[in-house]
């Protein structure tokens, strides 16, 4: 991502599937991830500038996401800072802790999707290893319904040739009396 309040003070931070940390000074929003900072280094290719509003400032968002999406990210912003200034402690605190407890929260409502996402993920191995499961049953089950078919048909058979020389032997028995 690309965040800049002056468009001639640049920088490129990306964000892959990191904590995004917030921080407001001077009326200068900046973002930092904890885990990936590239520097200009890497050209962003089939990006998209968008202009969005963040606590009543107009900042260019640049990312590979749709414009949709980088409209989504600033309108969680926004509902976060909305959230904390109804909250009657947010206003005596001073800048610096309210950042901080907004990156926390940020940070907080990060973790508990991608616990959530892990939960959703589990259980949709599980579901996905009881399907195989049941698809192994079901040949199974179609297997044996296969072998007992043909001993069904086997048997059948046999019992037929039985009738048969069972009718054959009393045909003779009757004719020797």
């Amino acid at each position: 991502w690309k965040i800049s309040k002056n468009l001639r003070k640049q920088k490129i931070l990306f964000l892959t599937a990191g904590i995004l940390v917030c921080h407001l000074t001077n009326s200068v929003f900046s973002c930092i991830l904890l885990t990936k900072y590239v520097d200009e280094v890497w050209p962003m290719k089939d990006k998209n500038d968008v202009e969005v509003l963040i606590d009543g400032r107009k900042y260019t968002i640049c990312g590979f996401e749709s414009a949709e999406y980088l409209q989504q990210i600033a309108s969680y912003i926004n509902r976060k800072f909305i959230d904390f200034r109804k909250k009657e402690y947010y206003a005596r605190m001073d800048l610096d802790l309210r950042n901080v407890l907004l990156a926390i929260n940020i940070a907080d409502d990060y973790y508990k999707a991608n616990k959530k996402a892990s939960e959703y993920r589990t259980e949709s191995e599980l579901k996905d290893k009881m399907v195989l499961d049941m698809k192994h049953e079901i040949i199974e089950l179609q297997e044996t319904i296969n072998k007992q078919d043909a001993e069904r048909k086997k048997l059948e058979t046999s019992l037929e040739q039985a009738e048969k020389k069972n009718i054959e032997l009393e045909t003779r028995l009757k004719q020797k009396r």
